[in-house]
């Protein structure tokens, strides 16, 4: 069983629960039949009844599970011109059970595509390894998908496969993951970088020996995107409609809270 949250204002508004004037409720008795005691104890106690759901379905919906928001564009300073150019105008907020924002994430204006190379295990093949897939910002810092602790911090996000050598199973059922990299460290959004380069300047993210990645998995079937939910494994799963340049638009699946076992 998952949670899921649709798309919601950055102010928090919400459809309250109510009935209309003609909801079916009213009673057909007339005003001149007098209530019985007994009558007027079964109404007391059905509206009593409306009233403790009322409140468990607002309880519900103010305090469910994580949800997202649209923002505006990237306005820091951190970002160099040629990655904040690369970016849409419109972003993407979420937020824990809790009201506090667990990242904030704007796409690429369009990504690049490739013809897909049929690679087993492999949920996205049609993007090729070191592709620019947007900036990620922690406000609170974070975990990436090994555990390792990531700094509040601007970040950008680089397309990678986990090596297919055996020394990575049961991290997950994919290999693809969105390795993370200090703005600092990568200032140019076409830039086609070796496994190797991006291993070592996702690491500047993590401060360990290992990169920095964000599990991808598979778009579960969403009407109404961006979403986020919480999957079978207990993920918190973001879900946005990525530009690509091959036409239209491809839904990308990104785990923002979660960590594969060890």
């Amino acid at each position: 069983m998952r949670v899921i949250a649709s798309l919601v204002k950055p102010d928090g508004a919400t459809i309250t629960p109510g009935r209309g004037p003609s909801d079916g409720w009213a009673s057909s008795r007339s005003s001149d039949d007098a209530a019985s005691p007994h009558d007027m104890m079964m109404n007391k106690g059905h509206g009593l009844l409306a009233c403790l759901l009322t409140v468990a379905f607002g309880l519900a919906v103010l305090g469910g599970g994580p949800r997202v928001e649209r923002i505006g564009a990237f306005t820091g300073t951190a970002l160099p011109a040629p990655v904040k150019e690369a970016l849409t105008p419109e972003g993407y907020r979420v937020v824990d059970e809790k009201g506090t924002v667990l990242c904030e994430l704007w796409l690429p204006k369009s990504v690049p595509t490739q013809k897909p190379t049929g690679a087993l295990g492999v949920i996205y093949p049609e993007f090729a390894e070191s592709t620019f897939m947007g900036v990620i910002s922690l406000p609170h810092g974070g975990k990436d998908f090994r555990g390792q602790s990531i700094g509040p911090g601007v970040y950008t996000l680089r397309y990678a496969l986990m090596p297919d050598d055996g020394n990575h199973m049961g991290v997950s059922e994919y290999r693809d993951f969105l390795l993370l990299i200090p703005v600092t460290a990568d200032r140019d959004p076409q830039a086609r970088l070796e496994f190797a380069q991006l291993v070592e300047r996702s690491k500047k993210a993590s401060g360990t020996n290992h990169p920095a990645p964000l599990s991808l998995v598979v778009p579960e079937e969403e009407k109404n995107l961006p979403a986020v939910y919480v999957n079978d494994a207990g993920y918190v799963v973001l879900v946005v409609l990525l530009s690509v340049s091959s036409g239209g638009q491809r839904p990308l699946a990104i785990v923002v809270r979660g960590q594969a076992e060890q």
